[in-house]
């Protein structure tokens, strides 16, 4: 491949910390609406048990009064208000936040090599596609992330190998599939009745609760590996 020329990752990277702060907001705020939410479902509950309670006596009334909804799902949905504003924003900021990191990781693999680093095991495309091959995505982006943070890091050659890496990567990488995790049982199972409910609503609550420190991680471990990319490129004679 040619010779990769340093570009400045710090828009990129003043984009991708205003996103993650409006995560961690949004996650705390799903999680005060879903422990609401928790409430509703027991009223809903509830409620249900004294409909039902008089089904044999009054099963015309009772009729009218359901409008045919007669079930446990049915009720859950007429009492428990959805959240819809907050997923939905949620979504968006995802959205715009894997588009930015995905423009970040190739950028600063190249950034590695144009400061110096030589002897680098991934590419700066496949930095990118190893978060969307199945199986491979559970630790191959998180070898090349260790790779870019010991890359960046101001040395000569092959040297940036000798670098130790911080706590802070494991601790990223823990999170982040811990919170894929929550994100598959809660949104991946066909939840119905009040159990499921309490389980999708748990779930869900784990989710944005394991979301919260993990941007506020992502974005300390982007902002290092910006500071120390800008600091090797002070230090760093280009031809």
């Amino acid at each position: 491949m040619p010779d990769p020329v340093y570009r400045s990752t710090r828009r990129l990277v003043k984009w991708m910390t205003v996103l993650l702060i409006a995560e961690a907001v949004l996650c705390l705020a799903g999680l005060w609406s879903r422990w609401n939410q928790i409430a509703r479902i027991d009223t809903a509950e509830t409620r249900f048990e004294e409909v039902m309670a008089g089904l044999e006596e009054e099963l015309a009334r009772l009729d009218e009064e359901l409008g045919g909804a007669e079930t446990q799902s049915s009720w859950v949905d007429a009492y428990v208000v959805p959240v819809s504003l907050i997923d939905l924003a949620q979504a968006g900021v995802a959205l715009a936040l894997f588009i930015l990191f995905c423009n970040w990781i190739p950028c600063a693999n190249r950034n590695a090599r144009a400061l110096g680093a030589t002897g680098m095991r991934f590419t700066p495309r496949w930095c990118v596609i190893w978060y969307v091959i199945p199986i491979m995505h559970l630790f191959r982006p998180y070898e090349a992330m260790k790779e870019i943070w010991r890359a960046s890091t101001p040395a000569d050659g092959t040297q940036w190998r000798q670098h130790r890496v911080p706590l802070i990567l494991p601790l990223w990488w823990a999170l982040w599939l811990a919170s894929l995790l929550a994100y598959c049982v809660a949104h991946g199972w066909p939840w119905e009745g009040y159990d499921d409910s309490w389980r999708a609503t748990g779930a869900t609550i784990f989710a944005d609760a394991i979301d919260v420190p993990l941007a506020i991680v992502a974005m300390l471990l982007v902002r290092n590996i910006h500071a120390m990319q800008e600091h090797g490129r002070t230090t760093t004679v280009f031809d």
